[in-house]
């Protein structure tokens, strides 16, 4: 089992998307919105109507990548590559083609890819191939595309929580029928890290904690080894309440998370 990885620093916002070829009324700006429902639509489902080039404007550390509210079929790869040439050689990264694991779990279908290390590149290069998508055309509802943070020395520890929150209000009326107001549910997730090294504990999730905070989008990957439960475990976030640094004893770090999917 791989070590818990945390997705941060999303630099979709502030870059520049061009590349494929996408429908004027769905364009690929769509995915600088937060809202999942504004999504982008590639015109065809050819692997070079459904490219995004994503220019950084400097070379940015990236490790991580989600796609959100997508309708990849378990057929389709994706493939991210990295480069500080406009023109993409030589490249920096290249995750290679990756098979998109069926999502059975989430209303906005996610699929997350871990390049294994942070790379540095100005320009992202994200390929769809999903050729005879029975839609026409490949549907993106948003585009994680960040750095990423793993522990050094060790992973989290025993009674990290997974959880479902169900805020459908259930009324009962005079008569004793139930009247259920259904809202949609979303998932949350309990961590606690102990023996963090100094480096991570003052570095990485005290930086992470103060640059966030609750309204900034983290993407969890429980396993990034881990692609069969990916559905269940990997999915976009915020955190729900801020990790304290703990010290336990001398020369000893301790934090704990707690994460809400972002459904909407």
């Amino acid at each position: 089992m791989a070590f818990f990885l945390l997705g941060h620093t999303n630099r979709i916002d502030a870059a520049t998307l061009s590349g494929g070829t996408w429908n004027s009324l769905y364009p690929l700006t769509n995915l600088q919105d937060a809202a999942l429902a504004r999504v982008a639509r590639s015109v065809g489902t050819t692997s070079g109507a459904s490219t995004i080039v994503i220019d950084c404007g400097a070379a940015k550390d990236i490790r991580t990548l989600g796609l959100v509210n997508h309708n990849i079929r378990s057929t389709g790869t994706v493939r991210l590559e990295g480069s500080n040439a406009v023109g993409f050689s030589p490249l920096v990264a290249d995750s290679g083609a990756v098979t998109v694991y069926a999502d059975t779990v989430a209303a906005n279908p996610t699929f997350t890819l871990d390049l294994g290390a942070v790379y540095l590149a100005r320009y992202w290069r994200i390929t769809i191939s999903d050729s005879g998508n029975p839609a026409g055309y490949i549907r993106l509802g948003r585009v994680f595309l960040g750095d990423g943070w793993q522990p050094t020395e060790t992973n989290f520890s025993w009674g990290k929580i997974l959880g479902i929150e169900n805020p459908s209000v259930v009324s009962v009326l005079p008569s004793g029928r139930r009247v259920v107001d259904v809202r949609p549910p979303s998932r949350n997730q309990k961590y606690q890290i102990k023996d963090l090294t100094k480096s991570d504990a003052l570095r990485e999730v005290f930086q992470i904690a103060w640059t966030h905070g609750l309204d900034k989008e983290v993407l969890l990957f429980e396993d990034p080894a881990d692609n069969t439960y990916a559905d269940v475990n990997n999915f976009l976030a915020t955190i729900r309440q801020l990790p304290a640094i703990e010290y336990p004893y001398l020369d000893a770090y301790s934090a704990a998370f707690e994460f809400s999917e972002i459904i909407a």
